[in-house]
């Protein structure tokens, strides 16, 4: 789908999550969801905690996934609340999605570091 209007149309229930919902990924409604919703994440201002830049992207290519994590994702703690809300999203049939204005390059990168991505 090019846009989640085209999802609503094609009979998905679709959730974007980005900073004027308010939403921290970890409050969208899960019993709400159901088997082939989709759920699309705004990468740079809702998954990570920063705009994901220049500094994120330096740590990262200088292997300091920790770093990482803690300065650009909000930390450990944050990350595993995330990975519990994304795997019951999952486990009920709900794609889940990022999109960024940024490369998507360093994001995916990051994803499969964090092993979030294969």
């Amino acid at each position: 789908f090019e846009n989640i209007q085209q999802a609503k149309v094609a009979g998905m229930k679709a959730v974007w999550v980005d900073p004027e919902t308010g939403l921290e990924p970890a409050q969208v409604e899960v019993p709400k969801m159901k088997k082939g919703d989709l759920a699309l994440f705004d990468f740079d201002h809702t998954f990570a905690t920063v705009n994901f830049g220049q500094s994120c992207k330096l740590l990262l290519y200088h292997g300091d996934i920790d770093k990482v994590i803690k300065s650009c994702l909000g930390g450990k703690k944050r990350l595993s609340k995330l990975r519990r809300k994304f795997t019951l999203l999952e486990k009920k049939g709900v794609h889940v999605g990022f999109l960024t204005y940024n490369s998507a390059h360093p994001i995916k990168t990051l994803l499969r570091k964090i092993k979030w991505a294969k």
